[in-house]
């Protein structure tokens, strides 16, 4: 039999069907595979339609600088005041953001919450507990809470410090490393301090206190100190600790430190304070922490 050479045009054709009909054949073969898939998950899922799981991301890592929304931050509370007005006037020349927590009962308690609302100072109720050292304890500070008074004691001496002491925000603790270490104790401290809208620091004066725990189950907002300035009243010593508290609240995002009205933890602050925008940390009214 004779047989035909196909021409050039004749073999193109031929390939371009070729290729048309396995372009045909994987478009039917990707549908197959996709309806497959669909059928198989709708079924794992009880029926459900789900979709496959987005591929993983993994986020870059940011360097820690980035980490923070803000800059850190530090509190700082100057206690035991209500002696000496002129100790208040200098700690609002150095920063306004000091807060100082005034005992009550004392000559110039109220002049000195007075003055410093007029300024913008924040101000603390200075609480006196009964310490563990009783050396410590005699003579008896006015307003002294004991862990032999009764609840319905305990509440009446809050509910008169309370008064005591105008434009308080919240109240931390005077000494109390013995009284601070029962919850019995200062439960009816704390139900006073809620009753009245106001929040708590824990000074931490002792390691037993169960005064931040408590207030924390009770909802009322808290919070805890971290360093101590001037256990030893000396200017090298606290510009070493204020030192710690930045280190710290770097680490953390915030730090609270309590200092005394020494003269030489004022001239530590004055020196200090100042370079704290320098090192990228900011001083703020301790109210702010329960923010963050």
């Amino acid at each position: 039999m004779f047989k035909r050479k196909l021409s050039n045009k004749e073999w193109l054709l031929a390939a371009l069907a070729l290729v048309s009909i396995l372009i045909v054949s994987h478009i039917v073969l990707l549908r197959y595979r996709k309806k497959n898939r669909t059928e198989s998950t709708t079924k794992s899922a009880g029926g459900l339609q789900v979709k496959p799981p987005a591929p993983l991301f993994s986020p870059p890592v940011l360097p820690e600088e980035y980490k923070r929304e803000r800059k850190p931050v530090i509190a700082v509370v100057i206690d035991d005041l209500g002696y000496d007005e002129a100790i208040a006037d200098k700690l609002a020349q150095i920063n306004l953001g000091i807060t100082i927590s005034i005992l009550p009962y004392l000559p110039n308690s109220q002049t000195t919450a007075q003055n410093a609302h007029k300024r913008g100072q924040e101000i603390l109720l200075h609480i006196p507990m009964e310490p563990l050292d009783e050396e410590k304890l005699y003579p008896l500070q006015p307003g002294m809470l004991l862990l032999e008074m009764s609840a319905s004691q305990i509440r009446r001496e809050i509910g008169r410090q309370l008064s005591a002491v105008p434009h308080i925000v919240g109240a931390n603790n005077h000494m109390g490393s013995l009284f601070t270490g029962s919850r019995q104790a200062v439960l009816p401290v704390l139900e006073q301090i809620q009753n009245q809208g106001l929040f708590f620091m824990d000074s931490v004066t002792g390691p037993h206190s169960v005064a931040y725990d408590t207030a924390v189950e009770l909802g009322i907002p808290a919070l805890q100190r971290d360093i101590f300035l001037d256990d030893l009243p000396d200017k090298d010593y606290t510009l070493h600790q204020l030192a710690l508290t930045v280190k710290l609240a770097r680490e953390k995002g915030s730090a609270i430190a309590i200092g005394h009205p020494h003269l030489s933890t004022i001239e530590a602050l004055e020196e200090f304070i100042p370079q704290l925008e320098g090192q990228g940390v900011e001083l703020v009214k301790v109210s702010q922490l329960l923010d963050l």
